[in-house]
Formats: C-alpha cells, sequence, structure tokens
C-alpha cells in the first residue's frame, strides 16, 4: 500500500487489517481449497460420462448441465470475493486510512458486485434445494403429495429470494431514497429467514430420504454399526452423503450463526457465504455423480447387493446388456440364474460393463426419464 498516515492512522491499520484478515482473507482461502476439490470433482465426472461407451440420453444430458451449471455459478462467485478482496486492500482501506472519502467509483463497484452475489447465491441454494427435494421424491417412489409440496416450497422460497434482491437495492448507485429505505427495511429481518427456511427444507428432504434407510433397516444396520467388516467405509461415507445429513446440519449452524439475536458469532457470521456458498454448488453435483456412476447405497436392491458384494463389483447396481440379447430377456436370464444360486453370469456380465461401460437404463429408472 501507498499512502501516507500519522502514527495514530499507523496504529489504526493494523487492527483494520487484522480484521480484514480474518473475514476476509483467510475465509477467501478457505473458498478457494474448496473450489479447488469442486473442480477436480467435475472433471472426474466429465472424464466418466465421455469414457461411456453409450451414446448420451436424455437424463445424461440433464445431470450434465446441472453440473455445469452449479460450477459455473460457484466460480463467478469465486471470482467475485476475489475481486472485491483486491479492491477492499488497495483502495478502500488506504482511502480510509488517509481520511480521504472513498472514490466513488470504488464504492459503486464494490456495491454492485455484492448485489450481483445476491442474484448468484439466490440462483445457487434455489438448486441445491431442488436436486435435493428431487432425490428425496426419487428415493420415496415418488408420491404425489411430495411433489406438490416440493413445487410450493421452491415457489415459496424464490419468493423470498425476490424479496432479498429487494432488500439489496441501496447496493446499487444512483437509487431513488424512497427504495433505499425499503430496502433498509427488508433487510433487518429477510436474510436470516431466508436461511432459516433454506435450512428448514434441507432438513425435511433430508429426514425423507434418512426414511429409505429405517424401512429396510437390517440391509443397512451392519453398515452404520461397523458389523460387517467386509463392506467398504467408502459405502458409509456415500450413505452420509446422500442423506444430506451434514449438509442439513450446516445449514442449521449458518442460520444460528448469523441470527440477529445471537452474540459473539460475528465471525462465523462472516465466514458464512464463503463456505456455504460453494458446499452449495457442490452438493447437487455430488448427488448427480453417485447416481450417474451408479454408486448410490439407497437405491440397491438387498439380494443384488448381497451377491455383488461376494463378487467385488459393488460399485454397479446392475451389469451393462450383452450385444445381440434385448433387455428383457438379458434381465430374466441373469434373475433365473441366480434364483437357480449360480452367480457366474452376473460375474461375467460385470466384466463387461468395466470393458464396455454402463447403459443408461437404470439411471433413467431412478431419475424417471424412461
Amino acid at each position: 500500500m501507498s499512502f501516507n498516515a500519522s502514527d495514530t492512522q499507523a496504529q489504526l491499520a493494523f487492527p483494520i487489517l487484522g480484521i480484514t484478515t480474518r473475514d476476509g482473507v483467510l475465509p477467501l482461502i478457505f473458498e478457494t481449497f474448496l473450489m479447488a476439490l469442486f473442480t477436480v470433482m467435475v472433471v472426474y465426472f466429465l472424464s466418466q460420462q465421455r469414457s461411456r461407451s453409450p451414446p448420451p440420453s436424455k437424463a445424461r444430458a440433464a445431470i450434465f448441465y446441472v453440473a455445469l451449471c452449479s460450477y459455473t455459478l460457484a466460480v463467478i462467485n469465486w471470482a467475485i470475493d476475489i475481486h472485491i478482496l483486491w479492491l477492499e486492500l488497495t483502495r478502500l482501506i488506504p482511502q480510509t486510512l488517509s481520511n480521504a472519502t472513498p472514490g466513488a467509483d470504488a464504492s459503486e463497484v464494490h456495491g454492485i458486485l455484492s448485489f450481483i452475489q445476491a442474484i448468484l447465491y439466490s440462483c445457487i441454494f434455489t438448486l441445491s434445494d431442488v436436486v435435493l427435494l428431487w432425490r428425496a421424491y426419487v428415493l420415496t417412489e415418488r408420491p404425489r403429495w411430495l411433489l406438490y409440496t416440493s413445487v410450493v416450497v421452491v415457489v415459496i422460497e424464490d419468493a423470498l429470494y425476490v424479496l432479498n434482491l429487494i432488500s439489496q437495492l441501496y447496493l446499487l448507485p444512483n437509487m431513488p431514497t424512497s427504495i433505499i429505505s425499503l430496502a433498509f427495511q427488508l433487510n433487518l429481518g429477510i436474510g436470516p429467514t431466508i436461511v432459516a427456511c433454506t435450512a428448514a427444507v434441507q432438513a425435511f428432504a433430508s429426514i425423507l430420504i434418512t426414511s429409505r434407510i429405517w424401512k429396510p433397516w437390517n440391509e443397512f444396520r451392519d453398515l452404520i454399526l461397523f458389523r460387517n467388516l467386509e463392506r467398504k467405509h467408502s459405502e458409509l461415507l456415500l450413505l452420509i452423503a446422500e442423506t444430506g445429513i451434514l449438509y442439513s446440519l450446516l445449514w442449521i449452524w449458518a442460520t444460528i450463526s448469523i441470527s440477529p439475536g445471537v452474540r459473539d458469532l460475528d465471525t462465523a457470521a462472516d465466514w458464512v457465504p464463503y463456505y456455504l456458498v460453494p458446499i452449495s454448488s457442490i452438493y447437487p453435483v455430488a448427488i448427480v455423480v453417485i447416481v450417474s456412476l451408479r454408486c448410490s447405497v439407497l437405491e440397491r436392491k438387498p439380494d443384488m447387493q448381497s451377491r455383488m458384494l461376494s463378487s467385488g463389483t459393488l460399485r454397479f447396481a446392475r451389469p451393462a446388456l450383452l450385444e445381440g440379447l434385448t433387455e428383457m430377456s438379458t434381465t430374466n436370464h441373469i434373475a433365473g440364474d441366480m434364483e437357480q444360486g449360480n452367480p457366474e453370469p452376473l460375474y461375467k456380465y460385470s466384466e463387461r460393463t468395466r470393458m464396455e461401460g454402463y447403459d443408461d437404463s437404470f439411471f433413467q429408472t431412478a431419475t424417471g426419464t424412461v
């Protein structure tokens, strides 16, 4: 920095820089780490999609666009965070320490970028909610009441996000006084309300997904209680990821952190957008990756899962079809051999799956795109 400051101003600079480091630099470093993980996940997902031999289907195209959209929004938000921090360190803070009025250009750019981030937050959080509600809908066998409830919830959330954008209009330059007054009035409680509402939606969807465990409890008991040493710990991690329990707890913690009545959590509140936004972008992509690669633990049938465990092909929910056979005849052939206690065809089909890729019939069934 290049600015003249007296001893008093120099003493003032240290706490300001300390606060900026604590609430801006460190959380941005953590966000950068999350974005690096996100990039690795997306690259792996795209490489897997490209290496699969069957032609792209509507289901695969849909999950590709979900992943691409979520990643793009997260990258734009991350780039804005970097630019805002650079703007504060190079222009706003030096001007404040030199007792100069911050330049209009710097303040306006800062406000515009913050408003753009509010729009990105709305898109990212809505996409995350839609994916989690969709997952709950599929795993609970598509009850009609849940479909209607999900639509109503998404509409209500979108209305709240619109109100939140109105409450952020004061960030934009040259706004009328009446608009600024309305924005400040809405700004008092709309932010915590939206986060609390989203946390409730996430918890609701997680409870529905977790109920999928309690119905066939005998199937998951050994996995959760570590009683079956043959089952991999990666299955438990996939199960935790699919249920969204930790994700819901993260939202609940964010709600507590930014609540107006909670004191001594200012630093936690400042960190919220830096970790919540990238994680909310990562989670829907993680779900579609798990489903598209057929790693889902919740969708495996008990009889198929036990036989696939013994054959070492746990990652496949159903083997690919052999050339020259129709889907119906192949499925009946596998079922007949397994009923007679002969797992050999399953092993052969699984080996062919590794060499030729997957068919899309299972994923289309899971997503309702048949």
